[in-house]
């Protein structure tokens, strides 16, 4: 019907862009620029940012739905692992960045801190992750972290993103760190060629053809 013929032309052309992503390499490093660029623009990082949680929130949904027994009513809430994953390797992405462009003017002895910060923060990488140097990620099925009066998430990292990281990127980064105390400038490299290849072929196409672009 109606709804069809609108929602046609917006299907075919994601389809074809997903297809020129698929089959072109220089394609794939054209829209990786134009990612890094918008990301970096911090007049249209709002509008991106806007559309990956919202397709963020949508995956959500869905994988709450699936989840949630045929027998069972009302809403159920998505598995802690699945939650904001996008957004969160968008401000991985962007803190890589940082680290980057603040590298020539921190001093020596505060680097690694930093490295260490962003480490810890997005891939569990902390001093307190046991003998093996990395904590255990949670369960992909476990329930959600219990919040208490004050709205503090009591348990489960809010950021946990190892699951969407090739494991040898991790170790590798794992092992410049706990070997190096002055981490070098391309310490991140690995991972963040990793997280910006995921996003700007994944997310960022749904957001060439989003309403956030238009208003972009």
């Amino acid at each position: 019907g109606d709804y069809a013929a609108r929602k046609w032309p917006a299907m075919a052309s994601r389809a074809a862009l997903d297809a020129a992503t698929q089959r072109h390499p220089e394609f794939r490093r054209t829209l990786r620029r134009a990612f890094a660029e918008c990301a970096a623009d911090s007049r249209r990082l709002p509008f991106l940012a806007s559309q990956i949680s919202h397709e963020d929130r949508v995956e959500e949904m869905a994988e709450a739905a699936r989840a949630r027994p045929d027998d069972e009513d009302g809403p159920a809430s998505a598995p802690v692992a699945a939650r904001g994953r996008s957004a969160t390797m968008l401000m991985l992405w962007l803190e890589m960045c940082g680290y980057r462009e603040l590298w020539p003017v921190t001093p020596v002895e505060r680097r690694g801190a930093m490295a260490a910060r962003i480490a810890a923060k997005f891939l569990r990488l902390d001093a307190d992750a046991g003998a093996d140097g990395v904590a255990a990620p949670p369960a992909g099925d476990a329930p959600p972290p219990a919040i208490d009066e004050g709205g503090t998430v009591e348990s489960v990292p809010m950021f946990d993103l190892r699951t969407s990281v090739p494991s040898a990127l991790v170790w590798s980064l794992r092992s410049r760190l706990a070997s190096d105390p002055v981490p070098p400038l391309d310490v991140f490299d690995g991972i963040s060629d990793h997280v910006g290849r995921v996003l700007s072929t994944g997310r960022f196409v749904s957001f060439l053809q989003s309403h956030e672009f238009s208003r972009m």
